[in-house]
């Protein structure tokens, strides 16, 4: 069953005197499940991409249906709703509160919404092996500690959809591969549709399908 489509979607940017397009007419459709990920060279407009499926940016044109919802006739508010119980957003940079303990981090999408699963939470922690981390604040832990923490306060709502963009791209090969082995198992657990975006060819993840980004448009990999 189909999530998410997006229809000859464009994006523009005005730069001065010129207007740079990093999305021309693109089209994509995410169903139920989907794990997908998205190569392109840094510029490509994968950042653009994940932000408008997140509902982040406004497209130039086309339009995004979320859950048979047409997103552009969403009032501010059931925009907000939509981010915070029904999308998933893991950024390049963590985005960690950085007065707030690791468990702090991670409830707070829950606390927000006054529908904290706790044993939920306690799931994503163990899963994510941070339990021994949870009273740490973000400059007292690793790298790879940050990012599982953000990966879990994404995952906390049990959104319908997760975009993770360059999920390990600060991370060293055994780290990025550990982090990915976590998430994985998780996902075989939950039900949820998942978008990777990155440059990193060797990303430990199974996808269903792989596309590539350039020149404004996304080309299934065959393989």
């Amino acid at each position: 069953m189909s999530l998410v489509k997006l229809q000859d979607i464009g994006k523009d940017y005005q730069t001065g005197d010129n207007i740079i397009s990093p999305l021309i007419d693109l089209n994509l459709e995410i169903n139920d499940n989907d794990r997908l990920i998205i190569y392109g060279k840094s510029g490509s407009g994968k950042t653009t991409l994940l932000n408008i499926l997140s509902t982040l940016e406004i497209p130039s044109n086309g339009s995004m249906i979320f859950a048979d919802k047409l997103v552009d006739s969403l009032s501010d508010k059931e925009l907000s709703n939509l981010r915070l119980n029904d999308i998933g957003v893991v950024f390049q940079s963590h985005h960690l509160l950085e007065e707030f303990s690791l468990h702090e981090n991670i409830i707070l999408p829950g606390s927000i919404t006054h529908n904290l699963d706790k044993d939920f939470a306690n799931f994503l922690i163990e899963k994510l092996k941070i339990s021994n981390r949870k009273d740490h604040l973000p400059d007292q832990l690793s790298g790879g500690e940050r990012q599982r923490c953000a990966i879990a306060r994404a995952l906390i709502n049990r959104p319908k959809l997760l975009v993770m963009d360059e999920p390990t791209g600060d991370l060293d090969r055994n780290t990025s591969d550990e982090v990915m082995e976590l998430i994985d198992d998780i996902f075989n657990e939950i039900d949820i549709s998942v978008v990777i975006a990155t440059h990193d060819e060797n990303l430990k993840f199974k996808p269903n399908s792989k596309y590539l980004l350039e020149q404004g448009k996304l080309n299934l990999i065959q393989g």
